[in-house]
């Protein structure tokens, strides 16, 4: 599954052809700063063996960390301080209590500490 950056209605957005993942814990500073060492990132949602990927963009005080670790079929994906994990080969998104089916078209979803909103 890949992954683009962008600054998306104000807020950090990872997004692919099944998912935007609008995460607004990020400041303005912090969004700015990040970026992928290329246009996109991949990132193993299933398949064998273990797969990692991290990356960290910091100036001065401001940091931000996305970071991808695949085992046993499921994928965590976390950006800055906000976690969500990926099962059913990408098409299950889970965060906290709640999931999301992304069978049924693209979904943009928004991540506001431990809350979940789709639209």
């Amino acid at each position: 599954m890949l992954f683009r950056y962008q600054v998306h209605d104000g807020q950090a957005a990872l997004e692919n052809e099944r998912v935007v993942l609008l995460f607004h814990g990020l400041s303005p500073g912090q969004q700015r700063l990040f970026h992928f060492q290329s246009d996109k990132q991949a990132v193993q949602i299933d398949g064998p063996g273990k797969h990692h990927v991290s990356t960290t963009c910091k100036s001065g005080m401001a940091k931000v960390t996305f970071r991808s670790d695949y085992a046993c079929g499921t994928n965590t994906l976390q950006f800055g301080t906000q976690r969500v994990r990926f099962a059913r080969r990408g098409w299950l998104l889970l965060a906290e209590n709640q999931s999301v089916d992304l069978s049924e078209g693209r979904k943009v979803i928004h991540l506001k500490g431990d809350n979940l909103t789709v639209e």
